[in-house]
């Protein structure tokens, strides 16, 4: 019997050493892309350039753009924080992504004026022709589960 309790709670290590997040393969058009789920609960519907998750601690948008590979990704998240969220105040920073560095921007303070800005932002290449830009936007305050989130998202996702 102490064998078999010694045996199961071996497994059991072994088994939750091992967990990976759930994996997503989805046909958009003309591509493909797969991305790690979050841990947390986020429903998944599509948009003609993207996608957005609805998580129940924020939302995370996803959008596919055709831009020049000559652009540099922190270029590019400048150029997305100036045109759509200038009055609101960002830190950059950067992030490994599987293929990739990934452009990361994080609101400095949510304010009463800055809640229509995302938490936070990030731009990386996706394929061979696009970049992608992730936008989260968080339901009142600042979560780590939905900075997790966010993170996992980014950081796997990939072309198919």
């Amino acid at each position: 019997m102490r064998r078999f309790v010694v045996l199961t709670c071996m497994l059991l290590l072994v088994l939750t050493a091992c967990y990976k997040h759930a994996h997503t393969i989805v046909r958009h058009g003309s591509f493909g892309f797969q991305y790690d789920e979050p841990k947390i609960y986020c429903r998944r519907s599509e948009t003609s350039i993207g996608f957005n998750m609805e998580c129940d601690m924020g939302k995370i948008v996803v959008r596919f753009t055709e831009e020049s590979r000559n652009t540099a990704t922190d270029s590019l998240l400048n150029a997305r924080l100036d045109e759509a969220w200038n009055s609101c105040e960002y830190r950059m920073s950067e992030l490994e992504g599987k293929d990739s560095q990934i452009s990361l921007a994080k609101l400095i303070e949510r304010e009463d004026n800055s809640s229509e800005c995302p938490t936070y932002v990030a731009v990386c290449p996706f394929d061979a022709e696009y970049f992608v830009i992730v936008e989260g936007f968080t339901y009142g305050a600042e979560s780590k589960e939905f900075k997790a989130a966010f993170i996992v998202l980014v950081t796997t996702l990939e072309p198919y």
